[in-house]
């Protein structure tokens, strides 16, 4: 689906290269916008250090932020821990169902979340003229299901909707 996505936006770019997203990203982390955090050790996805510029890019866009919401709207504004204590999350279910499962595409390594990846082909079905009622209903089903279910419900499903790379 990605692939498909990447070739449809390719096609609908012109012709003539207006923008280069891989420059851009080059000369930003050359000038030290920001860089991966420690990048040097492997780096941790997700996670950013900002450099002079892009600490100063930051908090230009925070201080647009608090004027349009916080003067503009009239909110009030919370400042909260970005640490979780344990109890909130077991409390929420990501102790016991703390990793997602992924699947690799074997032709290109490319990693994706499972539970992702039968939605969107579940949806796809769904979506189909030829589709009868009752299948349609029972996807409903399936995917209000989806982020409970096993491994083995979710092999399942890839077996029995006949889900390949």
């Amino acid at each position: 689906r990605k692939k498909f996505l990447e070739d449809k936006e390719l096609s609908l770019t012109p012709s003539e290269e207006l923008f280069d997203r891989s420059k851009m990203e080059d000369l930003i982390k050359r000038r030290f916008f920001y860089d991966q955090s420690f990048a040097i050790y492997g780096g941790i996805t997700g996670q950013f250090d900002f450099g002079p510029m892009g600490c100063a890019l930051k908090s230009n866009m925070i201080q647009l932020w608090r004027k349009y919401f916080i003067m503009h709207e009239q909110m009030l504004e919370v400042d909260c821990s970005i640490l979780t204590p344990e109890p909130v999350l077991k409390a929420s279910g990501h102790v016991e169902r703390f990793a997602d499962l992924m699947t690799k595409d074997v032709k290109t390594g490319e990693c994706f979340r499972l539970d992702h990846l039968i939605k969107a082909h579940l949806e796809k079905i769904k979506s189909e003229k030829n589709t009868k009622a009752d299948l349609k209903s029972e996807i409903e089903d399936i995917l209000v299901k989806l982020d409970g279910m096993t491994a083995d419900e979710m092999s399942g499903l890839m077996q029995r909707f006949d889900m390949k790379s």
